[in-house]
């Protein structure tokens, strides 16, 4: 039996923190946070395996959690996924340059949520395979 990823889900909205638990529960440990600040301090202390960030909260955006997030080594190779209603294309941009990995829409549809977190976890480690397979001397 494999042991569950960390998932670190960021969102201000409880009724989502709630289906999108319900949703997940069965494959991710996951602990919620409900604004930047707090989610700052959660990676920190919990160094989760995925994050499931909200683009717009209250204090810092998602946006700016994710530039801080990048900053600390531990979470290099983190996928950090955003989590949006309404991700126009300039705020999708925005959240690629902080270190974005991907994007999944709002509202949640629950079959739709875990074959896009389970798609975009899939990319990250492509994407990060490469990276490793290029700094390996040649």
């Amino acid at each position: 039996m494999s042991e569950k990823l960390h998932l670190l889900l960021v969102d201000d909205d409880s009724f989502i923190a709630q289906l999108v638990t319900l949703v997940l529960a069965a494959d991710f440990d996951i602990r919620h946070v409900e604004d930047g600040y707090q989610a700052l301090a959660s990676v920190v202390a919990h160094q989760p395996d995925v994050v499931l960030l909200d683009m717009v909260m209250p204090g810092l955006s998602g946006v700016e959690v994710c530039r801080e997030m990048r900053k600390l080594p531990a979470l290099k190779h983190t996928p950090i996924i955003f989590f949006s209603g309404n991700p126009d294309e300039s705020e999708r941009r925005s959240g690629f340059d902080a270190g974005g990995d991907a994007f999944i829409a709002k509202p949640v549809v629950p079959g739709t949520l875990r074959a896009q977190l389970s798609q975009a976890l899939q990319d990250v480690a492509r994407r990060l395979a490469a990276e490793v397979t290029a700094d390996l001397p040649h």
